[in-house]
Parts: structure tokens; sequence; C-alpha cells
């Protein structure tokens, strides 16, 4: 039995790493997360056109499955990998996160200015910068899929406990809990449904559990769902993340590449999706159709620009820092 743990830990670490994480790359995770942005699109697209209702089916809406997909994929790599301190880990997790989001929040505010079709305000604005939009505006906001990155800065926060403190499957497993609980009591359930899915998949990585472990995991999240219905996201993600791990896909460069620029067409496909329908209200598979194209060409030229960004900035900091 302990033989065959440690093969399942080999097979994973064989993996081909992430660039300078020390984190298994896996083939399947992109095509994950290729399918979680499909999503997610459909679900936007839908609702810009006028179809919300038939987004959401017995309780189980498109998007946020996709959101549970992300966060799946999300909590498993948060707790995967070389051990880093905490600092250093949220720090690049951070530099991941805020450069692309603050051009795609400028862009979207003056955007939304120009055109007058919401309230503008400085808190609003200051508020999303940050990151906390959601927990200061609820949905009342400017490119509303931005609420994803305060739900992403909540289950890092997590993250950063556990790793702080030494103790992360405690903090995990108390994590855990208190999503439940607040499921259970329908106290708070936008963001606990996900956050449930990033400790769940954040502890996976963490024991490495058999296959029959993971099918008991599975199960139960399933189980618990016919309880408390807003589990089923946290099941369905956790079930495609255990096929992701079994599954050994071979990787294509068209793959990798279309997988890089996912989190930046994440940022900037509602921005395109609300103007294209605005545009062309008659017209809704043909300006979904255009949104989708212009989303691709502007999240490259975001990742490009973002790139370019960064790079100048820690440049200049080395500089002061050199001549300092």
């Amino acid at each position: 039995m302990i033989r065959r743990n440690k093969s399942d830990r080999t097979k994973r670490m064989e993996q081909k790493l992430h660039p300078g994480s020390g984190i298994a790359r896996f083939a399947s995770f992109d095509y994950l997360r290729l399918f979680a942005m499909v999503l997610v699109t459909l679900q936007h697209g839908m609702a810009v056109a006028g179809y919300y209702e038939q987004t959401t089916w017995a309780n189980v809406n498109l998007g946020q499955l996709g959101v549970g997909l992300f966060c799946a994929l999300s909590g498993y790599l948060a707790f995967s990998g070389s051990a880093a301190s905490a600092i250093g880990w949220l720090q690049k997790r951070l530099w991941q996160i805020y450069p692309a989001y603050w051009i795609a929040t400028i862009a979207a505010f003056l955007l939304t200015w120009a055109a007058g079709t919401k309230r503008v305000d400085g808190w609003l604005f200051l508020s999303q910068m940050a990151g906390t939009g959601y927990f200061t505006h609820g949905w009342e906001l400017i490119n509303v899929v931005s609420w994803f990155i305060s739900l992403i800065l909540l289950c890092y926060v997590i993250a950063f406990a556990g790793k702080w403190f030494g103790a992360p499957r405690l903090m995990l497993a108390f994590a855990i809990i208190i999503a439940l609980v607040l499921l259970a009591t329908r106290s708070e359930v936008s963001l606990s449904r996900h956050v449930l899915t990033f400790c769940v998949a954040g502890l996976i990585a963490q024991t490495y559990p058999r296959p029959a472990v993971m099918l008991i995991i599975v199960a139960s999240l399933f189980g618990v769902s016919l309880i408390w219905p807003q589990s089923i996201y946290a099941a369905f993600s956790i079930a495609l993340l255990a096929l992701a791990l079994a599954w050994q896909a071979s990787e294509t460069t068209l793959l990798r590449i279309a997988s890089g620029y996912v989190y930046e067409y994440f940022l900037v496909h509602g921005i395109f999706l609300v103007a294209l329908a605005r545009f062309l209200p008659q017209q809704k598979l043909v300006s979904g159709a255009i949104a989708v194209t212009l989303s691709i060409v502007a999240a490259v030229i975001l990742k490009k620009l973002t790139g370019h960004l960064v790079a100048w900035v820690r440049r200049d900091g080395s500089t002061k820092a050199a001549i300092a």
C-alpha cells in the first residue's frame, strides 16, 4: 500500500514542470482550463443576448460551473510544487493577477464612463482596483466578471495563512468546515461554494489520495449536494479535476499557447460581449462571434502589454536598488 502511494506521487512529480514554479504541469489541466472558459463565455454570451434564464438548469448555472473549475485548478496548483515561503508565494500570485487586471479595469471604467451606461464613482474604482469590488459593492461592478478577482484573493488568503502558519492541511480543513456551514445555513453562497472547491482541491494536492479515495471524495461531494444543492459545483469540479489528474494527455503547442491567454481573455471578454450586444441587438450570433474574436485579439495584446509593463517596473526597481 505504501509503495502504491509513493508510485502515485512519483508519477505526478515526473510531469513536466511549469517554468520556475516546481509545479508539475498537466496538459489535461489546459483542456480543463479552456473548457471552463467556454462555459463562462457561453453563460455571459447568453445572458447579454437576453437568455439568462436558459443558462441555469435545475439550479445549476453554466458560468458558475466554469468558475468552479477555475477554483479547482487554482486550489490544486496553490498547494502543489516546492515549499516556497508564504510571502514569496503570495507575491508571485499577486504579480500574476494584478497588472493585467488593472489595465483591463481602467479600460472598462473609461469605456463605461464614455458610454454613460453605468454610474461611475471613485470609491467603486478604488475598490475594484484593489480587487475587493465584490466585497464592497456586490454585483454592482464595472465589468462584472471582475467579481472573480475578489473570490480568488479570498482563496489566496486562505492558502497564505496555511503556508504562513505551517499547517496547510489544518487550515484547508477548517475553511472547508466554514464553507459547508455557510452553505448549510445559506448565510453566504456565492463565494462559499467556490471556496469549498478550492480547499478540497488543495487537500488533494497535499495528500495525493489513491484513486479509490478520490472516488470516495467525489461521491461524498455529490452526496452532500443532495442536501445542500450549491455543493454541486464542488462535486462537478473535483470530479473533473480527478479525471484530469488521471488522464495522461499529450501536450500540443496550440493547446499550451491557447491556455496561456485564458486569464487575459477572461478579463476582457465581458466588455466585448456587452458592447457588441448593444451595437448589434438583432444579430445575436453574429455579435457573439465578433465579440469572442475581438476578445481573443485583446487578450493577446493585454498579455503582451502586461509582460512589457511588468518587465519595465522590475527593471526600474532593480536599477533604483542598485543605485541606492
